[in-house]
Order: structure tokens, then C-alpha cells, then sequence
């Protein structure tokens, strides 16, 4: 079963709101401030520099409202006092602090209602409906949008209307509803074109983006949420242009483009700390713990769930859940019981919040965990609870997990009539969506079930099903896992780039800093004398040259570094090529020989006679992509020696065995001279792969009948091996570049055997990182090949 990563969205609020304005006037409004002398007119100034503070920076705000208040109560200004609290509200709001934001925005609207002011009543419910909304209690919400359209309906305030509809699209955005969602967003829209605002139709735009991501329509949500990135930017809104960016970062996480998606929430994180706004930060932490965590870096991924966490709890119940139950999806290996306790804490947080679809999202995952635990009958029975709460939601994706997890637990429970009921279901939703996985899964279980059920004919079917979709798997997940691999390798090479750059701007600082301290030194001590002048001038000049010489041999390593890093990307894209290449070649044939069969264009006598080429072909993709994840483990420094004293003669006896298929074929003889008391002091795996891709390459350069000689010897200092054949040999300058990685080799057998290039690299490569030599010994074409490598001996 998949693990589902909770993600955060903003659905921009248009929260604590009198009107869009295009940008915060600060600065004027304090201009005007100083040159008024009405107490009244001071009042409104401070709420509107207070309310302007929205947007930049929260803790403003308080300093601003409470000014406004000791001075309308001078002079029993009711109304400013009020208005002063509304913005309190939202202070306390983004302080944690609930209990103090409820009590001022309540003050607020009874001083409204006192005082018969319908457009400021209205006002004032959006603002508590909003508050209800991001603390998460949907249903007070709801009321009290609708008390806030009664009243801005009376005053027929456009503005007002457009900001509760859009608001209320928000809520049932969070409950899973899209439809009604979508229903208030086109409200708003209408609404919006008659007041010819460009912050309004950008919240339109965004949440438009918004159902379009939760519907799985990423490029229709990355052109929405892009329009409103733009126009909230230039409108000077930048807490919702940080909302934007977390949002096309999600996407692009989604997207597996890792590289962007830690772009856009690193950028957004910074603006967000910088206008002090926790709630956004602890968000894109999480959502950029995500990417860490699919790119298997799991210790990164959980300390920033933690960090989320802490951060927001007391703050937004919703944000703070989806930290717990991604905590619990980090653990569920490691530790699954305490991973049981995360899941039960972010559940009861869904279930007071009433969110269906996240709440079935972790019960999906929990039922996943106590399925594995063995616990059966607990699986099933939390599994039941996400299909209750999907009733009608039309979430068909997420559906579909939960009948595969009822269809797994009942088999396990031997319920069969159930399983069979459940696995039709997942099936049947999982071809829907086309959903790959899910409907290979489900393929697998009614074939199983059949086959109980001694079906056979049925069983079979599923089974060919579930091996072609499970091959079509196999190709995306190669593409991922190389997309992952590519943005591994491209945020390393960024990384040491930065820190390549910041080190030479270190020395250009130190640099001026010692010009600007001698120059100073010098100026002071001129009175001394001339020759205390001359002495100081020296220094100067030996600092200024030492300074030079430093910036010279950074410089010299940042470019050498350059250089690594290109030669590093240019091999990069040459393998890939390759791989992308050999990859598609052999799993084509397949294809192509399994539709035949299973179209009955070739009988099955003709498949038998496939099979022993077939596997071949898997054989030969299996090590290309062995050799490409060591390859990637060693580029990335993942790998790890670990030299030991090994039997030759054994092992190498063990690796002709693999190709004994081959090499019967090609009625070759190998003969393996190496004694049987020969040891070898090497990283096990390190000896493995050189001894496989050489004897590989010996057997795909052999013609039939050809010999094939392994030999070792030891001398004081080194062990050596050598691989000798009677094959095709090759020129002089393809052996002189066979062991060098700007210049790949990749070359056709005498079968017809197709080789990416890498192996040859590889095994210079580890031998070189156990101190050891490779070469060839010689080669000439049609006379044959010798390549040996030697390593050092162990030292007491």
C-alpha cells in the first residue's frame, strides 16, 4: 500500500479586511498623522496604519491599535475603539493567542451593534468567521459568513459579499467539498467584475487553482495560482504571494521537480520570516520537509515536521494535524507503534474539524500500519471508518486505496466474498482515474482470489494484467527514481556552487576590511614620522599582496570546482542518455513478444523459444541498472568502503555461474586459474562489481568458441587480477580511453549485446577509491584483450 504525504495549501482568506488596497501607505498616513491636530482623525490614522501592518509585519499592529484606543477614549470615541479592537483581533489572531482574538472581535461587534452601524457589523462577522475558520471550527464559521451577507446585502456593500463568498469557498475547499467550493468561487467572480479590483481577481484566481490541484489537474492549477502569484506581487501583497509560491511549489513536488519545489518554498520561507508570520512558516516547513522525505533523506525530512510542529501548535489546529500524521508517516517503519500514537493524535485534531478527506487520508495510513503489524481486524475496522467518511465526497483516487486496504485485510482474515467485493471496487475506481498502481495492486488480489476460488482462467488473465502494469510501472518508476537521482546531483552541485561563492566573498571582505584598517593605521601614526610612515607602508603592502594571494588560490579552486561540476553534469547527461536508451530498447522487445503471445500471433512453442532471449535481455537491464545506482551512490559520496580478506577462487567461480547461460550459447570456455588459496584484501562489493562487468565484457567481445582466462597473483606490495580472452580485441585508442569517464564507451557485442559504457567507468572508479590501479594490459583487434587491476596488500 502507497503512504499518502499530507501537504498544505493556502486558500487565501480575505481575512480582518475593510477593503483591497493596491499597496500599504504607511509612510503617508504617518506624514498625515504628524500634521493633524484632530484627536478623532488620530484615531482613524493609527487604525489604518495598524490595519496596513496586516500585511508586513503582525507584531505592528498591536502598538498602532493600542495608541488608537488611549486616545478615543480621551475623548469617548466609541467607534474607534472598536475599530482599534478588529485589528487587535487579528493580532492576537497570528500570536496564538485564541481566547484574546475571540473576546476583541466580539467587543468589536457588540460596540457595531450599539451604535446601528450595518456596514461595520458586516464587517466585523467576516472577521469572526474567519477566525472561526482558521482555528479550524467550520460549522460556527459557516453562521457567521451568513450573518456577514445579511448585513453587507442591507448595505449593499459589493466588496463585503465578494470577500464572504470567496471565504466560504475556502471552508468547503478544507471539507472536500469542490463543487460548493467551486459554486462561491464563480459568485465571487461575479461579483468581482463589477468592482475592478486586481487583488480580488486574484484570490479568485487562486482558489479556481486550488480545485483544480485537490481535482489532480496540476496544469490548470500552476496557470491559475501563476496569474495570482504575478498580480499579488505587484499589488504589493506579499503574504499572499507567499501563499501562491507554497502552492506552485506543492505542485512541483508533485511533479517529482524536487530542485524547484525546494526553490519556491525556501523563497517563500524567507519572506515569511521576515514579515514574523509563524503560522506560513511552520506551513512551508512542512511542505518542504515533504520534498526531503521523498527524496528518501528521512532524519532532514522528520526534524522539520518537528520544527512545524512546535511552531504551530496553538496556533492552527489544521496545519499542526498535518505535521502529526506526516511525523507518523516518517515512523511508521522505524518505530510503528509510536507511529500509532501520531496517526491517533492528528485524527482526533480531523474529527473536531470535521475534514473528511484528510481525516480518510490518515486512517488510509493507519490501517496500512496495522496491517503490516498483523493486526488484521484493526486494519479492516479503521479502513471502514475512511469509506463512511468518503460516502459521497467523489474521491475517487483516495477511494480506491481504501477498498485495495478492505480487500487486503479481509483476505488476510480469510474473508473472501469481501475481499472479492472490495478488490472489484478498488479495481473498478482505479481504471477510473488511471491510477496505475492502485489498479496493478488491485489486479494482483483478483488474481489471487481467483485462483482460491480455482478460477484459473480468470486467475490467469489478472495475472498477465497485473505483470503488464506492473512493467509500465517499472518505467516510471525508473524515470522518477532518475529524476530524483538528477535532482540530488543538481542540488549538491548548487550547494557547493553557494559555498564556493561565499568563501570568495569572505576574502573580498577580509580584503578591503585590511585595506580599510591599514589605511586608517597609516593615517594615524603619520605624525610619528617618515620612517614609521615607510615601515607601515611595507606591512601594507606584504598584507595587500598576502590578501591577493589568497583571493588568487580561491578563485584558482573555485574554477578547478567549476570544472569538477561540469565534467560531473556532462557525464550526467551522457549517461542518462544511455541509460534512457539501453532501458527502453529490451523492455519494447518484451512488450512487443508478450502482446503477440497474448494476441496469439505466436503459439506457445515460439514463446518457449523467446524465453531463454528474454531473459537475457532482463538480465542484461538488471545489471545496467545496478551499475547506474552504483554509479549514482558513488557521484552523490553515499558509498561506503568496507575492505575485508576475501577468497578469490570462489567467488569468481560463483560469477562465471551467473553467465552460465551466456557462455553456453556462445560455447565459450572459461577457465578460472586463480588458486584456491588466493585471498584478496577489497570492498566485497567494490570486487564483485569489477569482477562481473570484466568477465561481462569478455563474454560480449568473445565469438563462439573463444576462451575466456582468469588468473591472480600477489606480490610483496599488491594483489593483481587479470582477464584474459581470445575475442575481437579493440584499437589502441579505444583502449586507451576505455577507463576514462569524459569519454563513455558504449559498444555492441558480437550477439548484439548492447553495453551503456558505464561499467568500464565504475570499475576504475572503486578500485581507485581502494587505492588500487586498472588497465589494459593489451588489446589488439582480433587478437584479443588483457586487463588486470591490483590492489594493495593488507598491512599488519
Amino acid at each position: 500500500m502507497k503512504k499518502f504525504i499530507i501537504s498544505l495549501l493556502f486558500c487565501i482568506s480575505i481575512n480582518f479586511m475593510f477593503a483591497f488596497n493596491q499597496h500599504p501607505k504607511i509612510d503617508s498616513l504617518k506624514t498625515e498623522l504628524q500634521k493633524t491636530a484632530s484627536k478623532k482623525a488620530k484615531v482613524d490614522l493609527f487604525n489604518e496604519i495598524s490595519y496596513e501592518y496586516i500585511y508586513i509585519k503582525y507584531d505592528s499592529i498591536k502598538p498602532n491599535a493600542e495608541k488608537a484606543i488611549s486616545i478615543a477614549k480621551q475623548i469617548k470615541y466609541e467607534i474607534g475603539i472598536a475599530d482599534a479592537q478588529k485589528n487587535l483581533a487579528v493580532y492576537y489572531y497570528f500570536d496564538g493567542n485564541r481566547q484574546k482574538s475571540f473576546k476583541s472581535i466580539n467587543q468589536a461587534i457588540s460596540v457595531y451593534k450599539y451604535k446601528k452601524d450595518t456596514a461595520k457589523i458586516a464587517k466585523g462577522y467576516n472577521n469572526l468567521a474567519n477566525l472561526y475558520k482558521n482555528f479550524g471550527l467550520f460549522k460556527e464559521s459557516l453562521k457567521a459568513y451568513d450573518s456577514a451577507i445579511y448585513f453587507n446585502t442591507k448595505v449593499k456593500s459589493n466588496q463585503g459579499l465578494f470577500n464572504n463568498h470567496y471565504n466560504i469557498g475556502g471552508i468547503f475547499l478544507k471539507q472536500g467539498d469542490l463543487d460548493e467550493a467551486l459554486k462561491n468561487y464563480n459568485v465571487a467572480k461575479e461579483i468581482n467584475q463589477n468592482l475592478n479590483d486586481k487583488g480580488s481577481r486574484a484570490s479568485v484566481y487562486s482558489g479556481f487553482g486550488l480545485v483544480y490541484l485537490e481535482k489532480g489537474k496540476f496544469d490548470s492549477a500552476t496557470v491559475f495560482l501563476d496569474k495570482s502569484l504575478k498580480i499579488f506581487k505587484e499589488v504589493g501583497r506579499t503574504r499572499d504571494a507567499i501563499a501562491m509560491a507554497n502552492n506552485l511549489g506543492d505542485i512541483a513536488r508533485k511533479k517529482d521537480n524536487y530542485l524547484s519545489s525546494i526553490r519556491y518554498f525556501e523563497e517563500a520561507l524567507e519572506s515569511a520570516r521576515a514579515i514574523n508570520n509563524p503560522r506560513m512558516e511552520a506551513v512551508l516547513l512542512l511542505n518542504l520537509a515533504n520534498n526531503y522525505l521523498e527524496l528518501n533523506d528521512d532524519e532532514k525530512a522528520l526534524k522539520l515536521y518537528q520544527k512545524s510542529a512546535k511552531i504551530i501548535k496553538g496556533i492552527d489546529d489544521f496545519t499542526y494535524a498535518a505535521a502529526l500524521s506526516n511525523i507518523a508517516l516518517v515512523l511508521q517503519d522505524k518505530n510503528p507503534k509510536e507511529s500509532l500514537r501520531y496517526f491517533d493524535k492528528s485524527n482526533a485534531v480531523y474529527k473536531k474539524m470535521n475534514s473528511k478527506p484528510k481525516l480518510a487520508n490518515n486512517l488510509n495510513n493507519k490501517g496500512n500500519n496495522q496491517f503490516k503489524l498483523g493486526h488484521y481486524q484493526d486494519s479492516k475496522n479503521t479502513y471502514l471508518k475512511a469509506k463512511k467518511l468518503l460516502t459521497n465526497l467523489n474521491l475517487d483516487y483516495l477511494e480506491s486505496s481504501t477498498f485495495l486496504g478492505l480487500s487486503n485485510a479481509s483476505l488476510a482474515l480469510n474473508q473472501l466474498d469481501s475481499a472479492q467485493t472490495y478488490a472489484d471496487k478498488a479495481f473498478k475506481l482505479a481504471k477510473k482515474t488511471q491510477a496505475l498502481s492502485e489498479k496493478a495492486e488491485a489486479a494482483q488480489l483478483l488474481y489471487k482470489l481467483a485462483k482460491l476460488n480455482k478460477n484459473y482462467k480468470t486467475s490467469l488473465e489478472y495475472l498477465e494484467l497485473h505483470r503488464q502494469l506492473k512493467d509500465s510501472l517499472f518505467n516510471q518508476d525508473k524515470s522518477r527514481e532518475l529524476g530524483k537521482l538528477e535532482a540530488k546531483l543538481e542540488f549538491k552541485n548548487l550547494k557547493e556552487q553557494l559555498q564556493l561563492e561565499r568563501n570568495q566573498e569572505t576574502v573580498e571582505s577580509e580584503l578591503k576590511l585590511n585595506l580599510r584598517r591599514n589605511f586608517i593605521i597609516g593615517l594615524s601614526i603619520i605624525l610619528i614620522g617618515t620612517i614609521i610612515i615607510i615601515i607601515l607602508l611595507l606591512i601594507l603592502k606584504k598584507n595587500q599582496a598576502k590578501a591577493n594571494q589568497q583571493l588568487e588560490s580561491y578563485s584558482k579552486e573555485i574554477e578547478l570546482r567549476n570544472n569538477k561540476l561540469q565534467k560531473l553534469h556532462t557525464q550526467k547527461n551522457r549517461l542518462i542518455s544511455i541509460i534512457s536508451h539501453d532501458f527502453r530498447q529490451p523492455l519494447t522487445n518484451l512488450d512487443q513478444i508478450l502482446s503477440f503471445y497474448l494476441t496469439n500471433k505466436i503459439s506457445k512453442e515460439e514463446f518457449d523459444q523467446w524465453l531463454p532471449e528474454i531473459k537475457h535481455k532482463l538480465d542484461s537491464t538488471q545489471n545496467l541498472i545496478s551499475n547506474l545506482l552504483k554509479w549514482a551512490k558513488q557521484s552523490i559520496n553515499e558509498f561506503q568502503l568496507n575492505k575485508t580478506t576475501i577468497g578469490l577462487h570462489d567467488l569468481t567461480n560463483s560469477i562465471i555461474n551467473d553467465f552460465k547461460d551466456i557462455i553456453e550459447s556462445k560455447k565459450l570456455k572459461v577457465i578460472n586459474q586463480v588458486s584456491t588459496n588466493q585471498n584478496i584484501y577489497i570492498d566485497k562489493n567494490t570486487l564483485e562489481l569489477c569482477l562481473r562487468n570484466l568477465i561481462s565484457n569478455a563474454i560480449k567481445f568473445c565469438e563462439k568458441e573463444d576462451k575466456i582466462i582468469i588468473t591472480a597473483s600477489k606480490s610483496v606490495t599488491h594483489t593483481r587480477v587479470c582477464i584474459e580472452d581470445t575475442g575481437i580485441g579493440m584499437s589502441k585508442q579505444t583502449a586507451e580511453k576505455l577507463f576514462d569517464s569524459d569519454d563513455i564507451i558504449s559498444a555492441i557485442g558480437t550477439s548484439q549485446e548492447k553495453g551503456s559504457g558505464i561499467g568500464a567507468v565504475l570499475c576504475k572508479s572503486f578500485i581507485e577509491e581502494n587505492d588500487g590501479n586498472i588497465w589494459v594490459e593489451y588489446s589488439e583487434p582480433n587478437q584479443g584483450t588483457k586487463i588486470c587491476f591490483e590492489v594493495p596488500v593488507k598491512t599488519s
